[in-house]
């Protein structure tokens, strides 16, 4: 509900739930989102990160091991705010919709998953506190499934914010491509290439988006440079 879409229990288990595995795994989490048009993604492994979600009234999926290192007892839960005067955080676990921690029970319980979190976002939403790796996993498990439009605003999005990496213009351009808008498609080739020249990948696919626009001159002229010529 919190990224904009109201997805029940029933509709989300046969999707995450693994019953050889009595479970669900970190990559189904995170990619399932997708399947409704969102993104799922990791963020920063600290306890700083996750207040900073949370002050941005962004709930924070959390992956707990309530037993010991040697008999594991994995448990997802839903971090929803804290007290920091209080030293407390608040969870909704299972059917229990507030349940509290102390800042060190819940540190040593979700230090042992390595620090393990993950938030959903609509498309056009970067949350604080992430990596553009990890930002740029979730745009790509959209793309993976097709759903080129939302994978599109992801990748807008993405740019205004890391203008100067190389790997967000990339993407900006594949689905730009998929959606057969060339024009574009081309612009964020080139943006991408500023950035780093020389990517062969990047090249190839500007050529090709080159070539959709009846500019076969041009794109004869990126693949020789791509190959040395």
């Amino acid at each position: 509900v919190s990224a904009g879409i109201e997805v029940t229990p029933e509709t989300l288990q046969p999707l995450v739930y693994i019953p050889e595995r009595e479970g669900s795994l970190q990559v189904e989490m995170l990619v399932t989102p997708a399947r409704f048009g969102l993104l799922g993604v990791r963020t920063g492994p600290s306890m700083r990160a996750l207040f900073e979600l949370l002050n941005s009234q962004r709930p924070v999926i959390v992956l707990l091991n309530l037993g010991l290192d040697s008999v594991p007892v994995w448990h997802y839960a839903v971090a929803i705010g804290y007290d920091r005067a209080k030293g407390k955080i608040y969870l909704r676990s299972g059917t229990d919709r507030r349940v509290s921690f102390s800042f060190r029970r819940f540190e040593k319980t979700w230090s042992r998953s390595g620090y393990w979190a993950m938030v959903v976002v609509s498309p056009g939403e970067v949350p604080v506190a992430v990596e553009p790796t990890d930002f740029l996993k979730a745009a790509s498990s959209l793309e993976r499934l097709h759903r080129y439009a939302e994978a599109r605003r992801a990748y807008q999005a993405a740019t205004q914010l890391w203008p100067d990496n190389a790997l967000v213009w990339a993407g900006a351009g594949n689905v730009a491509y998929a959606l057969s808008d060339f024009d574009p498609a081309e612009s964020a080739y080139r943006r991408a290439l500023a950035l780093e020249p020389g990517n062969v990948l990047v090249m190839n696919n500007l050529a090709l988006a080159l070539a959709q626009r009846g500019c076969a001159v041009q794109a004869r002229a990126v693949i020789d440079c791509a190959l040395g010529r």
